[in-house]
């Protein structure tokens, strides 16, 4: 989907296997020039900062097979920090009391291969307002998926965050924006991809994570960002609008 906005990042996402092999990729995300937004780099993610709303635009990563994989260190004693490149202000003392859970965008789970990135991962600008059961329900089970379809496929590109309508609640003295709901697009081998957009509520006991399943343009529609363009546009334009059900194995992630 093309939108008239300028490109905001070509961004170096640097990956590491467990001690010094590393693997650079490039992949690009469009967000309008009205969204306030700094970027920045981080072990495992990028992530496009909003000092407005005190929470992630967008925060991407590459999740290979041997990252999915990795046991080095575990999330064990990792406390949620102030990101010491951001500029706000903000610290965890913000969501006390608010009833929202701090819910990663790039998980903590997809960063074990270091104890750089896994610290990083608990950074604020990872971090959204999250309703509870969602967290540790189908958002989590989203997350499993993908380490799943990693290690199967070998490396997948996601692209995940918060989505915000006209008004939104705020909580705490910073006034951090509550999400309405949170997108997943996720890119595959040979081009497959995928998005999801769930509630930021308590999830119905009826649907599974795929009955949240959308084409990639729907996530466009309705966060303003233009995600993977550099794919060519005969690939993009085709691949935006549906999903591949066998490659995603929506079949065998279907509650019985």
């Amino acid at each position: 989907m093309r939108h008239t906005t300028r490109l905001l990042l070509l961004s170096s996402l640097l990956l590491s296997a467990g001690l010094t092999a590393h693997c650079q990729e490039h992949h690009a995300v469009i967000l309008s020039d009205t969204v306030p937004q700094q970027i920045i780099y981080h072990t495992g993610y990028t992530v496009s900062y909003n000092a407005d709303t005190h929470t992630p635009n967008w925060v991407s990563w590459e999740l290979s097979k041997e990252r999915a994989s990795a046991t080095t260190v575990s999330r064990s004693g990792n406390d949620f920090l102030p990101d010491p490149q951001a500029d706000d202000g903000m610290d965890t003392r913000h969501y006390s009391h608010s009833g929202y859970q701090r819910g990663h965008m790039c998980p903590a789970a997809d960063n074990k291969m270091s104890e750089t990135a896994m610290r990083e991962s608990f950074y604020l600008t990872n971090i959204c307002p999250q309703d509870g059961v969602l967290n540790e329900g189908l958002w989590n089970e989203l997350e499993q998926r993908c380490r799943y379809l990693a290690k199967k496929h070998g490396s997948l590109t996601i692209v995940c965050g918060p989505v915000f309508g006209a008004d939104f609640e705020r909580i705490g003295q910073k006034g951090i924006g509550v999400p309405q709901a949170f997108f997943k697009a996720v890119l595959g081998p040979g081009n497959e991809l995928i998005g999801f957009i769930m509630p930021n509520a308590p999830e119905d006991p009826e649907k599974d994570i795929f009955s949240y399943a959308v084409p990639v343009d729907r996530i466009e529609e309705l966060t303003g960002i233009d995600l993977f363009p550099e794919l060519p546009d005969s690939i993009e334009d085709k691949a935006e609008k549906s999903f591949d059900k066998q490659f995603w194995e929506i079949r065998n992630w279907k509650k019985k």
